[in-house]
């Protein structure tokens, strides 16, 4: 979830759409998530959800970061594989472009506007086993809303008083009442497992109080 400065939702697309291209990145896997899906007015960052690659296959996405983006740690005179020089105006790697990385940090810069922006990409688990849909769901946020679901799984696992001994997540993954990770291969089965509709990223803000009224009806 984004901390720095904001700028208008307009500028953020721009961003996004710039590092999609950069990026090479696959319409039919990859999406936008964060406040840029939730189409705030202003956004802080570009958050960015992309699959991991299975076993047998090489992390293309991986390799183009590292094409694309200087490393903090190096000079900014590296070379690209077709010995063009790495254009620093593209930006840095901020952390975690690494083997099998499930999360990434870069700072790009958008030269005609002379403004950087944080670029976070989130990476999922694909297939039906998947958690493609848990991770969308969190990742879209706001924070308030992905931390009332996080409670509701609680609530629906381990009942009122929380008595279960596995924590709601981790991995990406929602998390059964033995502490197995449950597949959420898309977002509707997320909020199916949640047992509540649908909610539009939108929307999701102002459902927050919503969620919590919810676990008391049902308590």
């Amino acid at each position: 979830m984004s901390s720095g400065a904001r700028v208008a939702y307009e500028r953020g697309v721009e961003f996004a759409s710039y590092v999609w291209r950069l990026l090479d990145l696959d319409d039919g896997d990859c999406s936008i998530v964060g406040s840029l899906r939730r189409k705030e007015s202003t956004v802080g960052d570009v958050e960015l959800l992309c699959p991991l690659p299975r076993a047998d296959e090489p992390d293309t996405l991986l390799a183009r970061i590292r094409e694309c983006f200087v490393s903090e740690r190096e000079p900014a005179s590296l070379f690209c594989p077709d010995n063009k020089p790495v254009v620093a105006e593209r930006g840095v790697i901020v952390k975690g472009a690494n083997a099998g990385f499930k999360y990434c940090q870069l700072r790009a810069y958008l030269r005609d506007h002379d403004q950087t922006m944080t670029v976070e990409l989130w990476r999922y688990d694909t297939g039906p086993r998947g958690n493609q849909g848990w991770q969308s769901l969190i990742r879209t946020g706001p924070r308030q809303f992905g931390q009332a679901c996080l409670s509701l799984h609680l609530r629906n696992r381990d009942g009122a008083k929380f008595a279960g001994r596995h924590k709601a997540s981790d991995g990406g993954y929602p998390l059964d009442a033995d502490g197995r990770p449950i597949p959420v291969p898309d977002e509707r089965a997320a909020f199916k497992l949640l047992g509540i509709p649908y909610i539009e990223p939108e929307r999701r803000a102002s459902k927050v109080s919503a969620i919590y009224e919810h676990m008391r009806s049902v308590a």
